[in-house]
């Protein structure tokens, strides 16, 4: 739903084939998140990390919509909820303020005060709440997402690693994320989302280390850059 959303598919005249086919890549997403995005070779998890990284995709999704529809307020809210849900949704919102700075002309500087302010008010509260809650007598955070755990996760690097691109486009689907290379077809929300998806990549990629799940966001944002190319491709987007 915030997928089609997004994509203003409510809008497009044949919104329910489009409904159909995003079931379609959506259902090829979790297929292989449940059965394999695990760390073990001889077992698949259902639970984990299906559910969480749904949950960060849900949350950042909905951050985009707020912005999409000028929702101050739901935008401040879906935010947190993104820093919240999973340790990388501070990448994605980082991201997106460098996304939006880089794209955007004119650069819309209070879309970008209040994006920078969501962030750091999250940073703010969760580094007090995590100071707070030992003191209740409650269990402490672990500090495995931590800068120290982060820095860790470059001590290996790697360029050459391409068949990674398949854990991104594989389970979504291959075209949506060929259109994320067709940036003069593209409005400025979806050029944003662009420069998320293949920063967010490249973060996990070079890691000499990592797991399908680390590359969620960049199996599911170029489904909403590939339905919300500019009317001019509509025909050819449907042929494809």
């Amino acid at each position: 739903l915030l997928v089609s959303a997004i994509s203003e598919l409510v809008r497009a005249k044949h919104a329910h084939r489009g409904h159909l086919l995003i079931w379609c890549s959506l259902a090829g997403y979790v297929v292989a998140m449940a059965f394999s995005a695990t760390y073990s070779p001889y077992s698949a998890d259902l639970a984990l990390p299906a559910t969480q990284d749904t949950l960060l995709m849900v949350c950042f999704l909905a951050y985009l919509s707020a912005i999409e529809h000028n929702a101050w307020g739901w935008q401040v809210w879906w935010g947190i909820l993104t820093y919240l849900s999973l340790p990388s949704g501070a990448l994605l919102l980082s991201f997106w303020i460098v996304a939006v700075a880089l794209v955007t002309r004119p650069v819309p500087w209070p879309k970008i005060r209040l994006a920078f302010g969501t962030l750091l008010a999250a940073v703010v509260g969760g580094s007090i709440v995590i100071r707070v809650v030992p003191l209740l007598g409650l269990p402490a955070p672990g500090n495995e997402y931590g800068l120290v755990g982060i820095l860790r996760s470059f001590a290996l690097l790697q360029a050459t690693d391409w068949h990674r691109l398949l854990y991104a486009g594989a389970p979504g689907g291959l075209i949506p994320l060929i259109a994320t290379l067709a940036w003069r077809r593209q409005d400025q929300l979806s050029r944003s989302i662009t420069v998320v998806t293949w920063m967010y990549f490249l973060f996990f990629f070079v890691q000499g280390n990592t797991s399908l799940h680390h590359f969620v966001p960049a199996m599911v944002l170029p489904l909403v850059v590939f339905w919300r190319l500019l009317p001019a491709v509509v025909s050819r987007r449907w042929a494809v």
